[in-house]
């Protein structure tokens, strides 16, 4: 009798285990995400100075840069805790 109950306890352990693990496709197509958004911020930001004629601005565009990262990494951050629960809540073990 205790060996269906031992085999469901391996199964859930198991399959915790897999939640556990990072997704590396997830985790690569977040990077690139945020990548992407953060190039494509310092890239309109200079398209704009240089559109209305004006000097870059570097101050400007580095702190639109680093306000879209941070921004964007508590997004992705969010996005990975939803998905990937068992990443960020204990599920190691």
């Amino acid at each position: 009798m205790d060996q269906p109950f031992s085999h469901r306890g391996e199964q859930a352990d198991l399959s915790r285990q897999r939640d556990a693990q990072p997704t590396m496709s997830l985790q690569f197509t977040l990077w690139l995400c945020w990548s992407i958004i953060v190039i494509l911020t310092g890239v309109l930001n200079w398209r704009a100075d240089v559109l209305a004629h004006q000097p870059l601005d570097p101050v400007a565009l580095i702190v639109h840069c680093l306000l879209v990262g941070a921004f964007g990494l508590l997004v992705m951050t969010r996005i990975e805790m939803w998905l990937e629960p068992g990443r960020f809540y204990g599920y190691h073990h």
